[in-house]
C-alpha cells in the first residue's frame, strides 16, 4: 500500500529516489540470501509496486517470509534487517512472517484462493525476487466460498468508509484513512477481478500484468463498461493520488516548506473531498461485481 505520511516522519525524511529502491532491493536481497544460508527463513518473496519498478516516495517493501517456527531467533534478524533498509532509505518494509508449518496446513487463517492466485502471479512475474523456497508455493488456501467472502468484504469496505466520513475532521487517524482511500481503485480492482477469475467468471487474461496500473486499467475498462462511473470516480481519486505524491516530492525535496497546520490541512481536505468519492465507488464496484456473479 501507498503510504501517507505523518508530519513528523514526513518532516525528516528524504524522497527517496529510484536509484535509493533499486540499491534497497539488492540489499534485501542479499540479506535474505544470508538468512537463508543461516537457515533462519525456509524462504522469502519480495513483492509490491517498489519490487516490480513502479515506486513513488510513498512505497514500501512488501515480504512475505516463510520460517522454520516463530521464535524471537527467527524474528530478530528479520526485524534488524527492517530496521536498516528504513534507516539508510526512509523506506519502510512491511515483512509478514509466518512459520511455514502454518502455510502449508491452512491455519495461518489469512490466505483465500484469490490472494493466492494474484501472488502466484506476482512471483512468476518478478522470479528474482524470490530467495529460498518461495512461500506462495507452500501456503495451502482457506476453505471458502469466496464470492459471499468478497460479498461480505465489501460490505466491510462501505462500514469503514462511512465511519471515517462521519467523523469528519476530528479523524483521530486521518492519515491512515486517507491511505486506504487513495489505494481503494487498486486494492478493490485486485480483489474483485482476481476472486471473479478464480470464481470462473472472468477471463484469466483480463490482467496482463500485476502491476498497479495494469490492475486500475482493467477494473476501469471491465466495470467501467458497465458503469463509466466507475472510470471517472476511480480516475478521480487516483488523480488527488498523484496529486499527494508530487507533494510529497516537492516539500522532501526542499522546493517548498510547509507548517504542521497547514499539513494537517491538506490531508483533512484530500480526505474530505475523496470519501464520498470511496463510498460510491465501492458501492458501485459491488453492484457490478454482484452482476458478474449473479448474486442479483
Amino acid at each position: 500500500m501507498s503510504r501517507v505520511y505523518r508530519f513528523d516522519d514526513f518532516q525528516h525524511l528524504q524522497s527517496p529516489t529510484p536509484e535509493a529502491f533499486a540499491s534497497e532491493l539488492g540489499n534485501i536481497r542479499s540479506e535474505l540470501q544470508d538468512l537463508h544460508a543461516g537457515g533462519h527463513i525456509e524462504g522469502a518473496f519480495i513483492w509490491g509496486s517498489a519490487a516490480h519498478g513502479e515506486a513513488s516516495p510513498r512505497s514500501d517493501f512488501d515480504l512475505i517470509i516463510a520460517t522454520p517456527d516463530i521464535s524471537l531467533d527467527s524474528l530478530r534478524p528479520i526485524q534488524k534487517m527492517t530496521d536498516g533498509v528504513y534507516k539508510r532509505s526512509g523506506i519502510p518494509t512491511d515483512a509478514t512472517t509466518y512459520a511455514s508449518s502454518s502455510l502449508r496446513d491452512g491455519s495461518h487463517g489469512y490466505f483465500r484462493e484469490n490472494a493466492l492466485v494474484w501472488l502466484r502471479r506476482l512471483s512468476n512475474y518478478a522470479p528474482q525476487n524470490i530467495i529460498g523456497k518461495n512461500p506462495v508455493d507452500m501456503i495451502t488456501p482457506v476453505s471458502t466460498d469466496l464470492i459471499q467472502d468478497m460479498d461480505r468484504t465489501f460490505s466491510g469496505d462501505r462500514e469503514k468508509l462511512q465511519k471515517d466520513y462521519l467523523k469528519g475532521g476530528a479523524h483521530p487517524n486521518k492519515e491512515g484513512a486517507l491511505e486506504h482511500v487513495l489505494d481503494l481503485p487498486h486494492h478493490v480492482g485486485r480483489r474483485c477481478i482476481s476472486t471473479l477469475i478464480v470464481s470462473g467468471y472472468m477471463d484469466n487474461d483480463i490482467l496482463p500484468s500485476p502491476k498497479r496500473s495494469h490492475v486500475t486499467a482493467a477494473l476501469q475498462e471491465t466495470f467501467g463498461n458497465i458503469d463509466p462511473e466507475i472510470t471517472s470516480l476511480s480516475s478521480e481519486i487516483n488523480g488527488d493520488a498523484t496529486l499527494y505524491t508530487k507533494f510529497v516530492e516537492t516539500v522532501m525535496s526542499g522546493s517548498v516548506s510547509v507548517s504542521r497546520d497547514e499539513y494537517d490541512h491538506i490531508v483533512t481536505q484530500t480526505l474530505r473531498v475523496n470519501l464520498p468519492k470511496a463510498i460510491v465507488l465501492v458501492d458501485k464496484v459491488h453492484d457490478v461485481f454482484k452482476q458478474y456473479a449473479g448474486l442479483k
